[in-house]
């Protein structure tokens, strides 16, 4: 039978039967689950739908399992401090973790660690990526949100600050969702907190839009993909609605807990920890501490599914069906290795060596020559390197430099038309 064009991952706090499992959307049954310890609120991710990686809950580890039927193979990356938060850029290159005050920016294919941020006060808790991944933010402890630019937290030298493009400063308790809408670096973005406030924020202006003012603490936002509605997850068990669409009178709106306005989901008993929103946005996700993940008919606000859980649901999320469920044999082609605990630092010769473990986790091991490049190891790399590094003196004409650049070029070509043979060989 053909699965559905998305598919629901969660994960709960007691991890007894499963750490986090798929389901299938429009039935009860579940497809996969993936077994060891349990994950973090806000810290379980999919790898360019080919893995799960998530955050342990005792340990300062993340846990990773191939998103496949067949087998299960379950790895361990080590961290510098038990992570908080988690996010992987949308493409899959980058992955960000909150450590206490620090965010720790690691590149996926190489495990190269390649910025640590420390800008927060206190304990991240939320990090999300644009739709373009161009920016990402992050919300803690100390009541701030941050929008950080990638390409120039990746571009500093490590002796230098980078500075967040925006700090948003409004929230008078601690962040505890973020939500990045369409339109990459001009999207707008949603906050909830214990303050009992939502807010909307403009990326490119920096300025706050509205407020939105509850009866309870908000402990999850989301907004539908035409961002027409706001879902706000309440410490009362509710999940409130509001049209973004209306006509909004002056700064703030308070948002109320009377039943009568039809704006309000009752079916939880606990706190609302997670919400997600399918592509159409035509079911809502809940996920909560009364052990059950609930799907929501948005139009009639009926609940019509429950899902449930051994323990307080830490994640519950809509993604795209990983292609590799479709097939027994489907195996992961994204290479990735150990994250190293270290800053990496590139040799001044403009190759990146890897410092750390050069064990990868699955697959050989990758050099990579641009942050955004992923290419195969080759004994033709390891010549390019040894023949740059070997260099003792440079050419005194330009005749020579001109002459030897044409030799270099010349055997450059003679291993790439090799690589390529070799490659059709194995092919076939």
């Amino acid at each position: 039978m053909a699965l559905p064009e998305e598919v629901i991952v969660t994960s709960d706090s007691s991890g007894q039967m499963w750490n986090c499992c798929i389901w299938e959307p429009h039935s009860d049954s579940s497809l996969i689950h993936y077994k060891g310890s349990a994950s973090k609120p806000r810290s379980l991710c999919v790898l360019s739908g080919q893995y799960i990686i998530s955050s342990d809950t005792q340990k300062p580890l993340l846990n990773m399992w191939e998103v496949q039927r067949k087998e299960q193979h379950q790895s361990r990356m080590v961290c510098p401090g038990p992570v908080a938060s988690l996010a992987v850029s949308p493409d899959s290159v980058y992955c960000i973790a909150g450590i206490e005050e620090k965010i720790y920016v690691w590149q996926v294919s190489t495990g190269h660690l390649l910025a640590v941020l420390r800008r927060h006060f206190q304990r991240v808790t939320n990090i999300c990526f644009t739709d373009d991944g161009c920016y990402f933010l992050t919300g803690g402890e100390d009541n701030l949100i941050m929008v950080w630019d990638l390409a120039s937290v990746l571009q500093a030298e490590h002796s230098q600050s980078t500075e967040p493009v925006h700090i948003w400063s409004q929230h008078a308790l601690p962040i505890t969702d973020l939500h990045c809408g369409k339109g990459g670096t001009c999207s707008r973005v949603t906050s909830s907190s214990q303050d009992q406030t939502c807010k909307l924020w403009d990326i490119p202006s920096g300025q706050l839009l509205y407020t939105f003012i509850f009866d309870t603490p908000i402990l999850s936002v989301v907004m539908d993909s035409a961002e027409s509605r706001l879902y706000a997850g309440g410490l009362d068990g509710n999940i409130y609605s509001v049209n973004l669409f209306e006509k909004l009178t002056g700064s703030q709106k308070t948002v109320t807990s009377d039943p009568s306005t039809g704006n309000i989901y009752k079916g939880h008993s606990k706190a609302v920890t997670c919400l997600s929103v399918s592509m159409d946005g035509s079911l809502l996700l809940s996920g909560s501490e009364d052990s059950k993940a609930c799907l929501w008919h948005v139009s009639s606000g009926q609940c019509v599914r429950r899902l449930l859980h051994k323990g307080s649901v830490t994640n519950a999320m809509f993604v795209r069906t990983p292609p590799c469920l479709q097939t027994e044999t489907g195996r992961p082609t994204l290479p990735i290795k150990p994250f190293q605990r270290q800053l990496h630092v590139p040799h001044s010769s403009g190759v990146i060596t890897d410092a750390g473990d050069s064990e990868s986790i699955r697959g050989a091991p990758v050099n990579m020559c641009h942050p955004l490049e992923h290419r195969q190891h080759t004994d033709w790399d390891d010549e390019v390197q040894s023949s740059i590094l070997s260099e003792k003196k440079l050419p005194s004409t330009a005749a020579e430099n001109e002459k030897e650049e044409l030799a270099n070029l010349r055997r450059i070509n003679n291993h790439l038309r090799k690589l390529a043979a070799t490659d059709i060989l194995l092919s076939i």
